[in-house]
């Protein structure tokens, strides 16, 4: 629900902005691009009359390109890839990014942070129960984070590997009423090393849920999740998040949507690896509830949400560096407008909320570390002729609170890494790019030429790069002023 979003019961992804796979790979079409900073390619091909094939594959060098004129060690690089296979109605889909990232203090120590994640995962159809579909998923992978001193050759890495499953029998869409139910798990073993010393932990979470819908149109859902967690060498905790939502439309294009729930689930994993005083915390636990509207009007929708979260029992770093558990609270309001015509489209997306711990009850309110009241997004696209577009983005952003214990700050101009001190409060974000592109058709290919203006408002402050695997921390740089990137797309089809 509105400020954290859960695809089911309760299990969150939080840093999600949006996910799109591609329906059918049957279509056989070619995209390949290539700008200043990256180039990619992506790729679907029939294979016969029952199989097919997908993939894509990118590639960043923008340090390599500034590394010409400048020092260029401090820049963030990446790769990536993806392969999909079909066969019927089944799927096997592979994934594996890498990231990394240098600095250098101004004592002359040198870190370089790298991050990898591998992910394979298979879907298969099968049968029905109560006249639906039925399907089977496993996955299995691999995530590493390493942190490494290039002068004193000090290495820390954490790591977790593992994998899973779920069987669902989804819910249908029509009816008076249909449920959905479900079983899932993961079994993962979560590590961290430093210095030729090491930790190692093995997690269990296996769940079943299930959910019951009421009405076509004006409809109503009850859903419950009961999930186990077992952490090598602790108690088993088992949790129960129960989950009421609902839709009333109330005439000219407008629905009204309410949500409340109970959310149980385990401290973040790895602060059960990292701190051996988390084997004793309790699951986290979250009361939420939201209303809100939906318009839709041809060209124009609006959707408008008001959310409340109360967390008896949350993790939390203290004043003093030690790690407990507290109680939390949130509440917000997030605004979202859409334009789709014909030469102009606009989007426009607002939130403003407070997100706010305190380590005992009767204790003043301090804000989380995550907490940033007022953040807003406009895009814009301006069909200028049939084959000339003018796009442009601004975005604002309130200022993020400095974590516990200060942060380390890369500066991409000058490869250094600046130390933020815990009550230094990081400045307010501001944003407006500015795009330019044309499109040249021939039969069934398409060529897009462009030029992409970013940061013209010369705003340099610190931002997350590179989420950490650990899910407590980011790497954070100060980023490059105006930016200006030409780039060529092609497609086939």
């Amino acid at each position: 629900w509105p400020g954290t979003p859960p695809p089911r019961y309760g299990d969150v992804t939080a840093g999600t902005v949006e996910v799109s796979s591609i329906d059918s790979l049957r279509r056989p079409r070619v995209q390949a691009g290539a700008n200043l900073a990256l180039a990619g390619v992506f790729f679907t091909a029939p294979l016969g009359r029952r199989f097919s094939a997908g993939g894509a594959f990118r590639r960043s060098y923008l340090d390599s390109v500034v590394g010409l004129v400048a020092n260029a060690d401090a820049f963030p690089s990446f790769m990536d890839a993806q392969l999909a296979l079909g066969f019927d109605q089944s799927r096997l889909f592979a994934m594996g990014t890498w990231d990394r990232l240098r600095g250098s203090y101004t004592n002359g120590d040198t870190l370089e942070l790298r991050t990898r994640s591998l992910r394979v995962q298979g879907r298969v159809p099968t049968g029905g129960l109560a006249g639906r579909p039925t399907e089977l998923s496993v996955w299995g992978g691999e995530d590493r984070e390493t942190v490494e001193n290039l002068v004193f050759l000090d290495i820390a890495e954490y790591r977790r590997s593992g994998g899973g499953l779920r069987w669902e029998r989804p819910e249908g869409r029509g009816g008076a009423w249909d449920w959905t139910a479900g079983v899932d798990g993961k079994v993962e073993q979560h590590g961290v090393r430093s210095n030729g010393l090491s930790r190692a932990l093995w997690i269990a979470t296996p769940s079943l849920y299930g959910g019951l819908r009421f009405g076509r149109v004006a409809q109503g859902r009850l859903g419950l999740r009961a999930e186990g967690a077992w952490v090598e060498g602790q108690l088993p905790r088992l949790g129960l998040s129960p989950r009421v939502s609902g839709q009333i439309p109330l005439g000219a294009g407008v629905i009204w949507v309410g949500d409340a729930s109970f959310l149980e689930q385990l401290p973040p994993e790895d602060l059960l690896v990292f701190r051996p005083d988390a084997a004793v915390f309790g699951l986290e636990q979250v009361v939420g509830a939201s209303t809100g509207l939906r318009w839709k009007e041809e060209d124009f929708s609006v959707e408008v949400d008001v959310y409340g979260k109360w967390m008896p029992r949350v993790s939390l770093f203290e004043g003093d560096g030690s790690l407990g558990q507290g109680q939390g609270r949130a509440a917000g309001v997030e605004f979202s407008a859409n334009y789709a015509g014909e030469r102009l489209e606009l989007s426009l997306a607002c939130s403003y909320g407070r997100n706010q711990r305190r380590e005992e009850p009767g204790e003043d309110w301090i804000s989380a570390s995550t907490e940033q009241p007022l953040a807003s997004t406009l895009m814009t696209t301006w069909h200028i002729r049939h084959n000339l577009h003018l796009a442009g983005r601004f975005r604002y952003a309130d200022a993020l609170p400095t974590p516990v214990g200060g942060m380390a700050v890369a500066d991409l101009l000058t490869g250094q890494l600046q130390s933020w001190e815990e009550e230094e409060k990081l400045p307010a974000f501001t944003s407006i790019d500015l795009k330019l592109s044309t499109d040249i058709v021939v039969r069934r290919v398409n060529l897009a030429l462009y030029l992409d203006l970013q940061n013209l408002s010369n705003h340099r402050i610190p931002e997350p790069v590179i989420s950490s695997l650990s899910q407590t921390s980011s790497t954070w740089v100060v980023g490059l002023p105006i930016l200006p990137i030409f780039g060529i797309e092609g497609s086939w089809r």
